[in-house]
C-alpha cells in the first residue's frame, strides 16, 4: 500500500460539512497541533540556551554578591569579555543546526502524547496510490477512523540534563539565590544609612 505525504494541515478532513460534528474536533485538533508545536519549540530552544544561561547567570551571581567591589576594574572587564565570548560561542554552537519544529513533528508529538495508534492526525492527508482492492479497503478503514474527543500534550522535556551532566544548573540557581539575598541586604543597609 503506497501513499504519499501532503505537508499542509494534518487535521484537515475531506468530509467537512457546514454542520458536521467533525468540524469541532478538527478545530480542537488544529489548536492542539499548534500547542504541540510550541512545546516542541520550547524543548529545542531551552536545550540550546542552557550553556549561555550558565555563563551569564554565573556572572550575574558574582555581580549580585558584590564581589566586583573588591576586584580591580581591568579584571572586571576581562571577566565580562570572557563571559560574553563564552556565551556567544555556546549560542553559536547550540543554534548551528537548529530548526523550528514542523507541523508534522507537532502532529506526531500530539499523537504520541495522546496515545493515538496508527497516526490519525499526521497521516490524515495521505493519498492512496495504486488500484489494489485490498489496499483500497484497508485505506477506507483507516480513513473512517475519527479523531478522538480529547487530546493530551505532555509538558516540555527540555533535555538540559544531557547537556549538563554534572548538574551545574542547580549550583548556579543556589549562587544566584544567595546573590539576590546579599544584594537585598546591601540595598536595605544603604537605604537605612540614607545613601
Amino acid at each position: 500500500m503506497g501513499h504519499r505525504k501532503a505537508q499542509r494541515n494534518p487535521c484537515r478532513s475531506h468530509r467537512q460539512g457546514p454542520h458536521s460534528r467533525l468540524a469541532g474536533r478538527l478545530i480542537r485538533c488544529q489548536r492542539r497541533v499548534a500547542l504541540a508545536r510550541g512545546v516542541l519549540a520550547i524543548e529545542r530552544l531551552l536545550r540550546r540556551l542552557w550553556p549561555a544561561f550558565g555563563f551569564f547567570g554565573f556572572y550575574l551571581a558574582l555581580a549580585l554578591t558584590g564581589v566586583f567591589a573588591f576586584v580591580p576594574w581591568p579584571l572586571q572587564a576581562l571577566l565580562l569579555a570572557a563571559t560574553i565570548t563564552a556565551g556567544a560561542l555556546s549560542l553559536y554552537d547550540g543554534f548551528e543546526d537548529f530548526s523550528w519544529p514542523r507541523t508534522l513533528d507537532a502532529a506526531r508529538r500530539l499523537e504520541r502524547d495522546s496515545g493515538l495508534a496508527h497516526r490519525p492526525i499526521s497521516e490524515r492527508d495521505d493519498v492512496l496510490v495504486g488500484d489494489d482492492p485490498v489496499a483500497r479497503a484497508l485505506w477506507q478503514l483507516h480513513r473512517q477512523r475519527g479523531l478522538p474527543d480529547k487530546f493530551r500534550i505532555a509538558l516540555p522535556r527540555t533535555g538540559i540534563a544531557a547537556r549538563d551532566p554534572q548538574g551545574l544548573r542547580w549550583y548556579l540557581l543556589i549562587v544566584v539565590a544567595v546573590g539576590l539575598v546579599l544584594a537585598r541586604k546591601r540595598h536595605r543597609g544603604a537605604a537605612g544609612l540614607g545613601l
